[in-house]
């Protein structure tokens, strides 16, 4: 999914994951809050969306999955 569909999936509730096209960070899940401030997991950092490449991969990760991972 484009940056656009994974901003809607952030809205939704979706936990995602974001695999990067450039090498510029790790992969890492992130979600979104009430006050539509997108949250890395692996780093406890709040990120703009400008943070993310066009070419990022965004993947939908349900909650349970995640929790299974980890």
């Amino acid at each position: 999914m484009k940056k656009r569909e994974a901003l809607k999936a952030w809205a939704e509730g979706h936990l995602l994951l974001v695999h990067n096209s450039n090498g510029d960070y790790e992969d890492d899940y992130f979600y979104m809050d009430d006050e539509c401030n997108i949250h890395s997991l692996m780093n406890n950092e709040i990120i703009e969306i400008d943070f993310f490449n066009n070419d990022d991969e965004f993947t939908i990760i349900p909650f349970f999955h995640f929790m299974n991972i980890f």
